[in-house]
């Protein structure tokens, strides 16, 4: 939308149909909203810094659960992303080759060394993403791998997905009076699982039984 905005930001103010265009269009929400969490502004511009001009990071970082100790950290900055409320770093730690996420608002400080940053062979932020990684993984020892899902529910629940599609390969087949099966292949993540648990009992069959050990949380 910020293209469209722009535009009529620099279209002459005495046209009264763009400032009304501009009052007429809001942007909300998808999911629950949230106040975006406190960044330590220091660290956010040396971050910065560290990524422009390709050079490792050292950081004191914070783990997420609140009793978490400060670590520090060699990064290798690769890429920045914001996912609703929350800017994260995707980066390499010097003692790893996986690509992790670190959030923002959890870095303490950060110094940006003389050490050029190293780089995954073929590292793509837009692979990185459309691999479903930002989704979060399930298990954090493992990569984010695709599954067929299978989801039964009722018509009436699976308008949403007529009109917007979990998937290119998603299909809609009718199984029973009132109630339909929807099949895609998707990234196994917690993002998954969590918007699962959203629908409630309306869903009422989910395969495969590891993403229905997830999302109804069983043993």
């Amino acid at each position: 939308m910020n293209p469209w905005f722009d535009l009529a930001r620099h279209s002459l103010s005495t046209q009264n149909n763009v400032r009304q265009w501009i009052n007429r269009v809001r942007i909300v929400p998808a999911s629950q909203p949230l106040i975006p969490p406190v960044v330590n502004k220091v660290a956010q511009q040396v971050i910065y810094e560290g990524l422009l001009q390709d050079k490792q990071l050292e950081c004191v970082y914070k783990a997420r659960t609140n009793q978490g100790e400060n670590k520090t950290y060699t990064l290798n900055p690769l890429a920045l992303v914001q996912k609703g409320s929350i800017i994260y770093l995707i980066c390499t730690r010097h003692d790893k080759s996986d690509v992790r996420t670190f959030a923002l608002h959890r870095f303490k400080s950060a110094t940006v060394l003389d050490s050029r940053a190293l780089h995954p062979a073929n590292f793509n932020i837009d692979d990185y993403i459309e691999s479903g990684a930002l989704g979060f993984r399930v298990d954090y020892d493992q990569p984010t791998q695709n599954i067929q899902i299978k989801l039964k529910m009722t018509e009436n629940t699976a308008q949403t997905f007529y009109e917007s599609k979990l998937s290119l390969d998603q299909d809609i087949q009718n199984i029973d009076e009132n109630v339909v099966e929807v099949s895609a292949t998707v990234p196994f993540t917690s993002q998954l699982v969590w918007w699962l648990r959203s629908f409630g009992k309306k869903i009422l069959h989910i395969e495969p039984y590891v993403l229905a050990q997830q999302v109804y949380e069983t043993e």
